[in-house]
């Protein structure tokens, strides 16, 4: 992982628990939901009100995660017909929680955090958004 200077610690102690975020498929109606879950037991309690405030989901203070389901445009839980189909879109929403993530991070505090686009991805930061 590298580093700009100008980015805080803590921001790249969320970047990796999202990154590490577990997906998780649990059976709903007649199929699956779908949800990705990231373990914050190492984070302190600013960052985790940081990471709720920026992303969507929920707390679950007795596991120390936050949970964030795959839902429609009204926040209802997606059914999914099968059990490979969940899962894909569970490892789908923890990749976009870290782009999610990175941008909130931009638009509110204008802190640029680049995650690069690959399946097993090292995190690179950029001053200005470029090499």
């Amino acid at each position: 992982m590298t580093t700009h200077p100008d980015v805080s610690e803590r921001y790249l102690l969320i970047v990796q628990a999202l990154k590490m975020a577990s997906a998780f498929i649990r059976p709903i109606d007649n199929g699956f939901s779908a949800s990705a879950v990231v373990n914050c037991s190492q984070l302190s309690e600013p960052l985790k009100d940081n990471l709720q405030e920026i992303l969507v989901g929920e707390w679950d203070e007795a596991r120390m995660a936050f949970s964030s389901l795959v839902c429609d445009n009204n926040e209802q839980p997606i059914c999914f017909m099968t059990e490979a189909e969940a899962l894909s879109q569970a490892r789908m929403l923890t990749d976009a929680l870290v782009r999610r993530y990175c941008y909130g991070l931009y638009a509110s505090h204008g802190i640029i955090v680049k995650p690069e686009e690959q399946a097993v991805a090292t995190l690179h930061f950029y001053k200005n958004g470029r090499p």
